[in-house]
């Protein structure tokens, strides 16, 4: 009879413990890895924002690492958007740009809104959500995080991000071509 309870007693003391265990926090993600070049060229930031730097433009630039949580340690006075532009004209023709903008001014809720979790995708999106813009997160001394973005139910950013960055003012903007996107003509008689 004793063995009984007691066997009984461990399944208990299992069921409650792997009970309990099903209620635990996912573990944080891995903490951005911290760069001294925050770059709206770099390709894995235009990937994200679903274009590849033409050939013709030059160099590629440096490869950008993975995007994050902020790390503890890190304290950013500034943002660095990156996000699909407008078009640039010079005599190779019309390019798609990058338009990389600082944002500076009461960062917290950004900081806040970046630590709330993606909402599950709904089942009604319509389709072609817009690309995320790129987040460089950059501290006193230049140095930058990509922070991971957190989305909404069809894939755009969360509302709490877009009202945070809204709430930043703009202190510096620039276009970049990326994308010829079609040829000059040439002069007649060339």
């Amino acid at each position: 009879m004793r063995l009984r309870v007691a066997v009984g007693s461990v399944a208990l003391a299992l069921t409650v413990a792997l009970t309990a265990g099903c209620g635990a926090a996912a573990p944080p993600a891995p903490a951005a890895a911290v760069t001294d070049n925050p770059d709206c060229l770099a390709p894995q930031v235009l990937s994200d924002l679903g274009l590849v730097l033409d050939a013709r433009i030059g160099t590629p630039h440096a490869d950008a690492p993975d995007s994050g949580r902020m790390p503890d340690d890190f304290h950013p006075v500034s943002v660095l958007r990156c996000s699909v532009g407008g078009t640039l004209l010079d005599g190779a023709g019309i390019w798609g740009a990058v338009s990389q903008t600082r944002l500076e001014g009461d960062l917290d809720p950004l900081l806040d809104a970046l630590t709330l979790p993606s909402l599950r995708r709904a089942d009604d999106c319509p389709r072609g959500t817009a690309a995320l813009p790129g987040l460089w997160l950059v501290d006193a001394l230049g140095r930058a995080v990509r922070p991971t973005v957190p989305t909404g139910e069809c894939g755009a950013m969360r509302t709490e991000v877009a009202t945070a960055l809204a709430g930043l003012r703009e202190t510096d903007q620039a276009d970049y071509p990326v994308q010829l996107i079609s040829k000059a003509n040439p002069a007649k008689g060339e």
